[in-house]
């Protein structure tokens, strides 16, 4: 099945929405009260799109029940849609991660469609990969499904946007700028010797005359007693050896 894509409409000349990934709601190290400081700042600076990259829930397969603070799939969805913040100016787009995705090859819960349907303002792209067309330009996102450690990059993109790593790292590569965005929970990955640091991405981007992307502008915000900038970078987009 091919991504899933959609397309907004975009009639100033920058696109801006704050990314965020990695909720794991379910999980006892969960932080959904954290979605409400990235609501305020999103209301603040008049930001009407979070674009969440993935593993919404944690879902029950990778840690024994102790480690649980809902211990089914239908209780951890509940939780989502009751603790996950409103506000009438604001849309998500949400791709679905691995831990969502497992839901339904073992219980055939399709948990993208039934949070979609309770929560109009938290729109499904599906799972693992999608793409976000604004002005005659592609944003890409995903979210690792398989079994492999490494999914190949989408063909094509120039800008692609990971969730799964919880950690905010960048890397230009064979003309692909991959923005890994960072977790908005406590949960780590068992590989990681330190704690990831909790936040989210504004990222504002520009176009040319073309509506091609022309550079992208990157706040890392991280929240820990308070909101605090932990880096501010610049990368640009219209390099010879970019896909145009």
């Amino acid at each position: 099945m091919p991504p899933n894509k959609i397309q907004l409409v975009s009639t100033g000349e920058t696109f801006r929405a704050i990314f965020i990934s990695d909720l794991h709601c379910g999980n006892k190290k969960e932080r959904l009260e954290l979605l409400h400081d990235v609501y305020e700042y999103a209301i603040k600076h008049l930001i009407h799109l979070i674009i969440n990259t993935g593993d919404v829930l944690e879902n029950t397969y990778s840690l024994p029940p102790r480690q649980l603070k809902q211990k089914t799939i239908e209780g951890q969805i509940n939780s989502l849609i009751r603790n996950h913040p409103y506000a009438p100016e604001i849309t998500n787009l949400v791709l679905y991660g691995n831990h969502d995705h497992r839901a339904l090859i073992d219980q055939n819960i399709d948990v993208a469609s039934i949070i979609e349907q309770e929560r109009y303002d938290l729109v499904s792209l599906g799972y693992g990969e999608a793409f976000v067309q604004t002005k005659d330009d592609e944003i890409a996102l995903q979210h690792n499904i398989g079994n492999t450690r490494h999914t190949p990059l989408p063909t094509g993109a120039k800008l692609i946007f990971k969730g799964h790593s919880h950690k905010m790292k960048y890397n230009l590569k064979k003309g692909q700028a991959v923005i890994n965005v960072p977790a908005l929970s406590d949960a780590t990955p068992e590989n990681y010797e330190y704690p990831h640091s909790k936040g989210f991405l504004d990222v504002e981007i520009t176009f040319k005359d073309d509506q091609k992307m022309d550079k992208v502008y990157i706040k890392q915000f991280v929240i820990e007693k308070q909101l605090t900038i932990a880096s501010e970078f610049t990368l640009a987009l219209r390099r010879k050896n970019y896909p145009q």
